[in-house]
Order: structure tokens, then sequence, then C-alpha cells
């Protein structure tokens, strides 16, 4: 029989899915197989904040709360049928949100608004109490027992897997855990009539898409059989849950078996080489991201962004590193004996960087100017990663006619990020050219109010035979 697979949040290239929104109204009843990945970033874009966290209000407060409260009771709905769950053990995103209470003080002009806040997170959507989820990162992750009937899957992704949080317990269920401290970060877990199989995010959107965020080549091939696997899963919780339990008696040496004994060493010593090709394939899958993170360049934005120029200019022979103290924070100062020098970096999905980004890099100079020990103003550079899910050459212009205006007025060097992409993988190549380095350094330090223009890389000569 056909299994009805339900995602929610989670984006796989597979036909036979039925992918919805968070958002959705959608009822889970209709799913034998729901895969759930509690993203809830797209509501927590604010620009207010409380204690280092985004803050929703009102309106935003009790929509996030009721979206939340929906999908732990769809989720709940569906175990109770019988359904199987497979939960992404994804960021755990923590925000502030209303909680309808004000309080009024004062009178007229004076009059003051409390509005009172309360801690809120994604995790409120698990329709079951595991233990508490803690946020780290991490990409080793090891079986601590028989994986059972997630065997396949984990030989197979447990290369792209990494946690980004895990459960602070070890509850009966759990099979994956971090190497060192034996955190539950994947499990299953019988829950009401059906099963909770909770799984370490997969790295498949940053190993997968291309540039311009569709699906490649490779990600048309491993999407099917990622669901090939979870259907296997739920096959084997149903088989099983259909077969009584033994009882905790057979398992004494009286009822032990020659054959069991033998097939059971078998099973270990493959389970220890799973563990040591797990090890390797993440140790791999880590190098391969860290190196291609230099593509960030070319279409992120965000902190992702601000890495990947932190990277470059550290490549470039700048001693550059983002600042923050109390209400300063810039995305990179950077020096060297070309000049000391103060960056911003904006990502735009589907427009041009605006004025708005060369304001805040300006109030950003001044409020360095006025730290003690800084004796000059910093030199002001915008990085800008404009139309970023385009290919950089059917891009249009990286920063609007005002932003250049703003920025011939003030003296800031504006840099189009891909430009430093060709830069940046030159260099890795030939890290020694201390010249070529030198001649990117005086670009940036000898442009005022234009757009850089980095040198073409050197052409390596070829030896004549």
């Amino acid at each position: 029989m056909k299994k009805n697979i339900i995602s929610v949040g989670f984006s796989v290239p597979a036909s036979r899915v039925s992918a919805i929104d968070f958002d959705s109204n959608q009822s889970l009843l209709d799913a034998d197989i729901v895969i759930f990945d509690p993203d809830i970033s797209e509501h927590t874009d604010v620009s207010d904040f409380h204690q280092g966290k985004p803050c929703l209000h009102d309106p935003e407060s009790f929509h996030l709360q009721e979206l939340c409260t929906k999908w732990c009771r769809e989720l709940r709905a569906c175990l109770e049928a019988g359904g199987t769950v497979f939960w992404f053990l994804s960021r755990k995103i923590e925000v502030y949100v209303d909680t309808g209470r004000k309080e009024y003080s004062g009178t007229g002009r004076n009059r003051l608004t409390t509005t009172y806040v309360e801690p809120f997170d994604n995790y409120t959507c698990i329709p079951v109490q595991l233990g508490v989820i803690v946020p780290a990162r991490g990409t080793v992750i090891i079986p601590c027992k028989n994986l059972g009937p997630m065997s396949s899957y984990w030989m197979d992704f447990g290369g792209l897997s990494e946690y980004q949080c895990y459960i602070d317990a070890q509850p009966d269920g759990s099979l994956l855990v971090t190497k060192t401290g034996k955190k539950t970060v994947g499990g299953i877990f019988p829950v009401h009539q059906g099963w909770l199989v909770v799984l370490p995010p997969l790295r498949l959107d940053r190993m997968f898409r291309t540039p311009s965020g569709a699906w490649n080549a490779k990600a048309k091939k491993i999407g099917p059989r990622l669901i090939q696997h979870m259907v296997a899963i739920d096959e084997s919780l149903r088989v099983g849950a259909a077969r009584t339990p033994a009882p905790e008696w057979t398992s004494s040496l009286e009822y032990e078996l020659d054959e069991a004994v033998e097939i059971r060493q078998e099973l270990d010593r493959i389970n220890s080489e799973m563990v040591g090709l797990a090890g390797k394939l993440s140790e791999k899958s880590d190098l391969l991201e860290q190196v291609n993170a230099a593509k960030f360049l070319l279409y992120e934005q965000g902190n992702l962004l601000e890495s990947a120029i932190l990277d470059c200019l550290r490549l470039l022979g700048f001693d550059a590193k983002p600042y923050k103290d109390g209400d300063s924070e810039f995305d990179a100062v950077f020096e060297a004996p070309e000049g000391r020098m103060l960056g911003e970096a904006e990502g735009k999905d589907k427009s041009a960087v605006n004025i708005d980004k060369l304001s805040q890099l300006e109030r950003n100079i001044s409020e360095d100017f006025q730290r003690d020990g800084v004796q000059e103003h910093a030199k002001g550079v915008l990085f800008g990663n404009a139309f970023r899910l385009l290919p950089p050459h059917e891009r249009g212009d990286f920063f609007t006619e005002k932003c250049r205006k703003g920025a011939k007025r003030a003296a800031i060097a504006l840099i189009r990020t891909p430009d430093l992409f060709p830069v940046m993988r030159y260099l890795k190549r030939h890290p020694s050219d201390e010249s070529y380095k030198k001649l990117c350094r005086e670009a940036i330090a000898d442009t005022s109010g234009e757009v850089v223009i980095f040198p073409v890389p050197p052409t390596p000569r070829k030896v004549s035979a």
C-alpha cells in the first residue's frame, strides 16, 4: 500500500511527498508518515530584541503561538492514530512573545506603557517531553546501541547529518548520541499508538542546492532514497508493533541460542565498523562544508556572509574580526599597513543594497571613533550581495543610485561580495603570493565612493617540457 507522506517545514526533492508550509492549516490526520522540522525563523525576523533575542509583539506573538499549538495538537493526533512522525532535531529558536498583559503609568505626555513578555521557542510544537532541549552544534554522532530499523538510514545519511541541539538525557529509545557527554540527538520513541523518530538534521540545502536555490542533479537522486529509508523504518516499526514483545526473562542464559550469540557478535562488529565509518564520513563532510564556505560570498546573507567576508579579509593579510561591546556591534573591523577600516555587509534577495545600510555604516564609523584608543576615523567599506540567488552575471546594479551618491560623499568603498570569490579562490591555491594580496588591499584602501575593482588573479605560467 502506498504511504501518504506529508512534510511540514522540510523541503525534500521527492515527488511522492506532499510538502506544506509551517503556516498551512492542513490536517495531518491524512498522513501515514509525517516529516516535521520546527523551523519558525520566518516568524522571527523582527527589529525588536529583548535580552539579545527577537521580541515579537501583537499580532505576531499570538499568530506564532497559535501555529505551534496547532502543530502540537496535529502531531499528537497523528501519533494517537498510529502514524509515524520523523522529527528533525533542528536548531532551537528562542524568542520573547507578548503575554497580552500591559501596565500603564503616568498621565498625558508622560504616560508610559509596559508590555510584559515571556520566553518561547519552537520546541513547544513537540507533543511529548523527552528532556531539556539544549542548543549546541556538532558533527560527530555515534550510535549508543544497535540501531535496528535505523541502521540502513544511518549508513546512507550519517555522513550528511549534524546536530544543532541535543536532548539533555538518554530516554528509552535513544540510539544516536554525541561523542562526549552521550547526549541524545536521535532515537525511536513509542508515543501513544505511533512512533516518534527523532533524527539529527541533514545538510541537504547546503550541499545539494545550486546558488539560485534550486535542487541540483544529485539532490534528485538522494531525495527518493531518503524517503525509501523513512518508509522502510515505518514498515519495520509497524511489523514490530504487531508482534508480542519478548518477556524480559527470555533474555536469560537459560534460553540463549548459540546461533543468536554468534549473530549478535557479528552485529556488534558491524555496528563498530559503522561507528568508525560514520566518524570518517562526518569529518570529511565537515571539511567539505568548511572549504565550500567560500561560496557564501556568492549567495549568502547575515552571519554566514559576514563570516565568509572575514575569512577572505584574513586571507588578504588583514587583521579582521567582528566587534561587539554593549550597544555597539560592527560586522568587520580590519587593519593592515594600508589602513584601518570598518565594514558592514548586506545580502538582498531581490533588490540592490540601499541607503539604509550605508547610513548604518556611517553611524558605526562615528561610534567607533568615540571609543577610547581610536585616534582616526576608520575608512568605511560596504559589502553588498544584491540579488543573491541569481548567478552573478545576471544581476543588476548591486547598490542603488542613492547609496552610490552617499558613498561618494562619505568616501566609502563599495564591494560586491561575488567579486571576492575569484580573489579568495586564487589565494587558497597561492597563499604565499604577498604581492597580489598587497594589490588587493591597496585596491580597497584607494577606492572612495566607487565599487572596488580588484586586480585580476595572475595566470599560472605553463612550464615547457
